[in-house]
């Protein structure tokens, strides 16, 4: 597996719609770290993401937060061949995150 460099870029924002509530939103976009094409266990694709977030002071110092995110891969093309014959097909995938938490400042 040859394994390259990349580059990975973000852009987000936060608003704060009341005294207690944040809402925050982003979008990101990341190179693929091989091609992917001679190896079965980890085919690979360039990536784009989009993420939203609410957060909730519930009480003085207790922070609600839930989160979502969703991961669009781009088709990861295989090709491997040995002395059994050769393989060849390509990887659909995305991949959706979920998240909440509670924080406790004091």
């Amino acid at each position: 597996q040859k394994w390259e460099d990349t580059w990975f870029f973000s852009l987000g924002g936060r608003y704060q719609a009341s005294d207690r509530t944040t809402l925050s939103a982003g979008v990101g976009y990341e190179q693929a770290v091989s091609d992917g094409g001679n190896n079965t266990l980890s085919p690979d694709g360039e990536r784009t993401i989009v993420g939203l977030g609410l957060s909730y002071e519930c009480w003085s110092g207790m922070v609600l937060a839930a989160s979502y995110a969703h991961i669009w891969y781009a088709d990861a093309e295989i090709n491997v061949a040995d002395a059994q014959g050769t393989f060849k097909g390509s990887m659909k995938n995305s991949l959706d995150i979920v998240g909440v938490s509670l924080t406790g400042h004091w």
